[in-house]
C-alpha cells in the first residue's frame, strides 16, 4: 500500500484494513504500525 499511496499521494483504504483499524482502536492499541499504509502507520488512536 505504501507505494500506491506514494504514487496517488493520499491513504488508500480496504475495508479490511479499516476494519483492522477499528478494532485496534476498540482495543486500546494506538502504537503505530509500520507496512501496512498510512492508516496504521500514523498513530491509530489520531
Amino acid at each position: 500500500l505504501a507505494r500506491l499511496e506514494a504514487e496517488l499521494g493520499v491513504p488508500v483504504i480496504s475495508s479490511n484494513l479499516a476494519t483492522c483499524w477499528g478494532c485496534l482502536r476498540a482495543l486500546g492499541h494506538q502504537d503505530p504500525i509500520d507496512g501496512y499504509g498510512r492508516l496504521l502507520s500514523e498513530q491509530l488512536g489520531a
